[in-house]
C-alpha cells in the first residue's frame, strides 16, 4: 500500500474526529499570529506540503492516488483529494495543468447526471472564459437533453467569437484565442452534431466559410498559428461538405498561383493535415488507453 493511499484510507478513519469541534496548532506564518486550526486543514496544509517535495517522476502515482481518493464513496475523503489536487495544478507547470483538465475530462464520463450539471453551472458554457475546458470534453458523456442545451449555449457563444474576431483588427497575435474557439466547435460537431438544429449548423457553416476566405496561402505556409487554423477548420467544414459552395476554396488566394506554387502549397497541406490527423490518433489512443 502507498504511503499516499495509506494517509487517505487513514483519513477515511476520522469521521469522529472531523464531527467535533477539535483545534490544532496552526502553522506558522511569517508577519502573521498564529491561529488554531481545524483537523481538516491541518491535515490538508501538511498533504500540499508533502505534494510539494514530490520528484517529477512521482506525478504518476500521485494521480493515481487522488483520482481514486476523489472517486471515494467518503465525501470528506474526496474533498480533501479535491483541494489538494488544486494545489497541485496551480503549484505546477502549465503542461502538468493541462494534463489534469485531461483527466477532468474523462472523469466527466463516471459522474452522475447532477454532479454533471453543478459542474456546468461552475464552468457556464456560456462564458467564453471557460471554453479552453470545453475543448476537451466530450459531449457524449451527458444526457441527450442535457448535451444538447450545452451544445446550443456553446455554439452560440463560439459563433459570436469568431465574429467578434472577423469584426476586429485580425492580428496574427489573436489567432490562438480563436485557435481554442475553433477546437470548441470541431469537439461539438464531433460528440454532439446531431443535437444541433439546422439554423446552428449554418450559423457554423457561415463563420467558417468567413474564416475560410481570409485565409492566404502565403500566411498558410509561414505562420503556424495560420496554419493551426487551417488544419481546425478543415475537418470543420468537412461536416458540411456537401452544402458547401464549389466556389469557397477559390476564395483562400489560390486562383492566381503559378503552377509550381500550387505544387508547393499541395505539399504543405498535406503535411499540415497529416500533422494534425497523427496528433488526434495520438490522443485517441492515449484516450483509449485510459479508459
Amino acid at each position: 500500500v502507498s504511503l499516499l493511499k495509506a494517509l487517505f484510507n487513514s483519513f477515511e478513519q476520522c469521521s469522529g474526529e472531523l464531527s467535533l469541534p477539535v483545534h490544532l496548532q496552526g502553522v506558522k506564518s511569517k508577519g502573521q499570529a498564529e491561529v488554531a486550526v481545524t483537523l481538516y486543514q491541518h491535515v490538508c496544509v501538511h498533504l500540499c506540503s508533502f505534494i510539494a517535495s514530490f520528484d517529477p517522476s512521482l506525478f504518476p502515482e500521485l494521480d493515481a492516488a487522488l483520482l481514486n481518493a476523489v472517486l471515494s464513496a467518503d465525501m470528506i475523503t474526496s474533498l480533501l483529494a479535491m483541494d489538494a489536487w488544486c494545489f497541485l495544478a496551480r503549484y505546477g507547470t502549465a503542461e502538468l495543468c493541462a494534463h489534469h483538465v485531461t483527466i477532468v475530462a474523462h472523469v466527466f464520463f463516471f459522474m452522475a447526471p447532477p454532479h454533471q450539471v453543478e459542474f456546468i453551472q461552475k464552468f457556464s458554457p456560456k462564458e467564453a472564459e471557460n471554453l479552453p475546458l470545453w475543448q476537451c470534453i466530450s459531449f457524449q458523456a451527458l444526457p441527450a437533453e442535457l448535451r444538447k442545451q450545452t451544445a446550443h449555449e456553446i455554439t452560440k457563444v463560439c459563433t459570436a467569437e469568431c465574429r467578434k474576431w472577423l469584426s476586429s483588427s485580425r492580428t496574427l497575435g489573436e489567432l490562438e484565442s480563436l485557435n481554442t474557439v475553433l477546437s470548441v466547435l470541431l469537439a461539438v460537431c464531433n460528440s454532439a452534431g446531431e443535437a444541433l438544429d439546422a439554423g446552428q449548423q449554418t450559423e457554423i457553416m457561415e463563420v467558417g466559410r468567413q474564416l475560410w476566405a481570409f485565409l492566404n496561402i502565403k500566411q498558410v505556409t509561414g505562420q503556424p498559428y495560420v496554419q493551426q487554423t487551417f488544419s481546425l477548420l478543415l475537418p470543420l467544414l468537412g461536416f458540411f461538405i456537401q452544402t458547401l459552395d464549389p466556389q469557397l476554396v477559390s476564395q483562400t488566394g489560390f486562383v492566381d498561383e503559378t503552377e509550381a506554387a500550387k505544387v508547393e502549397r499541395v505539399k504543405q497541406e498535406k503535411g499540415i493535415f497529416w500533422q494534425h490527423f497523427a496528433k488526434v490518433t495520438v490522443e485517441e489512443a492515449k484516450r483509449s488507453s485510459f479508459q
